[in-house]
């Protein structure tokens, strides 16, 4: 059986049209916080920048109120502990010298470059999710004080993740091999 010319083209198409696209980034994700309250009355707002495929926090912007336990603070930087999972913010100067301020949130999922919402771990869960006053030097912030627990929230973005234009062609390729084969089907 010989393989006509235009199926040959096709094939090469095929093959080398995905290899021509360039690799597709991801775009780091902004995520929002939504409701999240503290246990004496305060909460949180604000956002911060994940790039899932870096692991890296970026443009953190997070303001806690004070409740009946804590002072008001803001948040622009990530701890060396933070991840996908737990992020875990320290706040960028401290009105008690010595010390700084320390917000930690344990998702229940993973954050993705896909976006989405992910609930925030209520108190008793396996992971952190409070806020506290560390003392400088204290990476792990056992000294936190006063403890304030996040009682509900949840960070939510969104973006929606988009099908890599290498995809897309593939796809495309496809559905022209099988309309040229439907078509030379009918002709035959």
């Amino acid at each position: 059986m010989r393989v006509s010319k235009k199926v040959w083209i096709l094939l090469l198409a095929a093959i080398g049209c995905p290899l021509a696209i360039p690799t597709v980034q991801a775009t780091p994700i902004t995520w929002n916080l939504s409701g999240v309250a503290f246990d004496d009355g305060g909460s949180a707002t604000g956002s911060f920048v994940f790039d899932a495929d870096t692991d890296n926090f970026s443009a953190i912007s997070v303001t806690t109120s004070g409740g009946t336990t804590g002072q008001s603070h803001v948040y622009i930087s990530a701890t060396q502990f933070a991840s996908a999972q737990f992020p875990d913010l320290f706040e960028g100067s401290s009105i008690i010298p010595g010390t700084t301020a320390n917000l930690s949130m344990a998702l229940v999922t993973p954050m993705t470059n896909a976006g989405g919402t992910i609930n925030i771990q209520g108190p008793g869960s396996a992971g952190i999710t409070q806020e506290g006053i560390c003392i400088l030097g204290d990476s792990f912030c056992t000294t936190a004080t006063p403890f304030r627990q996040i009682v509900s929230g949840s960070i939510t973005t969104r973006n929606q993740s988009v099908p890599e234009p290498a995809s897309l062609t593939l796809m495309a390729l496809g559905l022209a091999g099988i309309g040229y084969r439907c078509k030379q089907n009918k002709a035959a």
